[in-house]
């Protein structure tokens, strides 16, 4: 496997990609938002060739890395992937948004020629959440016919778990179930998982409206990014990057809470990127559908939740091992109660370590609290 493949199997930094959202032309714009951001990568596709090349010179002048896609790609592989391949900006290759299964004999064939084309740089494919693509039944299957099919180094899902109807703002019953799954494939197949966070307000369809996706907050951003991570995903990617800057290039509210995560992801890194992720359980007074409860391990002698209850994993890094504890309610702070039975240290989200001294502890809405066991 080459040198550049392997950002996607043992990164040292967890990386956010924003998806498109840009308008063509407009990339030399707008990619400087997108550094400030400390958003990672842009994945776009383009009309032609000339306006792809056009989106990855812009991102070299900015040091950004862009997963590229043009019709004449997908229609002419032989001819168009010498020419992308040894741009110094190329990431990968963008090949697909949620096919279909009667897609994946011909995906995986077209994946397989561009890999064979270009073995340094990962085809990209995005899959359906699971209340589509058959619905919760048929998604596990579905999800092994991929993998058989599509020979991709790593796997990526969409599901925005956070919607809003009639003023209340809820989250979708099966994300946590398809983190589940998604993590689960992971494990089974030896190649990592990216997952997303919602930056894009839009109306969700049927039945709609009322019900959309709301514009995010902190809390919001926090718990799809911190969900993601405490259960292994590895790249933390961004529907659309529009959210945060408009069509006219005038910055969102959105704008300095991505950054603010963005910051808050990158320093998290030394102990998620790479990281097992042993055991992912659901404390509190529910247990989402496909999820385990939470039982008392090791140096963890109790743990009490409020109402909303939390994420809480189990990861390893190295000879390492910490627990990780996610504010499941978005939008109000949760106070917890945690004990363990010999000196632990908490970790900060600027790495520092303190000793942790038991009590209650108020988590801020899907804020993440980790400790080194």
């Amino acid at each position: 496997m080459s040198i550049r493949l392997l950002f996607c199997l043992c990164q040292a930094v967890i990386q956010t990609l924003a998806w498109h959202g840009i308008s063509e032309g407009r990339h030399a714009e707008f990619f400087p938002y997108l550094r400030e951001s400390g958003t990672d990568y842009y994945l776009t596709r383009s009309r032609t060739l000339p306006l792809a090349m056009e989106v990855l010179d812009a991102a070299q002048k900015e040091g950004i890395k862009v997963f590229v896609s043009c019709p004449a790609m997908l229609e002419n592989p032989d001819s168009i992937v010498p020419l992308l391949k040894n741009h110094p900006a190329l990431a990968g290759y963008y090949i697909k948004d949620e096919p279909e299964t009667w897609d994946l004999p011909d995906l995986g064939k077209l994946v397989s020629r561009i890999s064979a084309l270009d073995g340094g740089h990962p085809c990209y494919v995005n899959l359906y959440p699971n209340w589509a693509w058959g619905g919760k039944e048929a998604y596990a299957s579905n999800l092994q016919l991929f993998a058989d099919s599509v020979n991709v180094p790593f796997f990526s899902f969409d599901q925005y778990s956070i919607t809003e109807a009639d003023g209340k703002i809820s989250v979708r019953p099966l994300w946590y179930r398809n983190l589940e799954e998604m993590r689960n494939l992971s494990l089974e197949r030896g190649k990592p998982f990216w997952a997303f966070a919602l930056l894009l307000s839009h109306y969700l369809g049927p039945p709609s409206p009322p019900a959309f996706y709301p514009v995010p907050t902190l809390g919001h951003l926090r718990l799809q990014a911190f969900s993601d991570l405490a259960y292994g995903a590895q790249v933390i990617q961004y529907y659309t990057f529009r959210g945060a800057v408009d069509k006219e290039g005038v910055r969102t509210p959105v704008f300095d809470l991505l950054k603010q995560v963005n910051a808050e992801i990158h320093a998290l890194s030394p102990v998620f990127a790479g990281a097992d992720v042993r055991q992912v359980w659901h404390a509190g007074p529910s247990l989402p559908d496909g999820t385990r409860a939470f039982e008392p391990f090791g140096p963890v002698a109790s743990l009490q939740t409020g109402e909303a209850g939390l994420v809480a994993s189990l990861v390893e890094k190295g000879r390492r091992q910490y627990l990780a504890l996610v504010n499941k309610d978005c939008t109000e702070a949760q106070e917890i109660s945690l004990n363990f039975s010999r000196k632990t240290k908490q970790v900060g989200k600027d790495g520092k370590r303190s000793p942790f001294r038991a009590g209650a502890i108020v988590l801020e809405p899907g804020d993440i609290i980790l400790f080194e066991l």
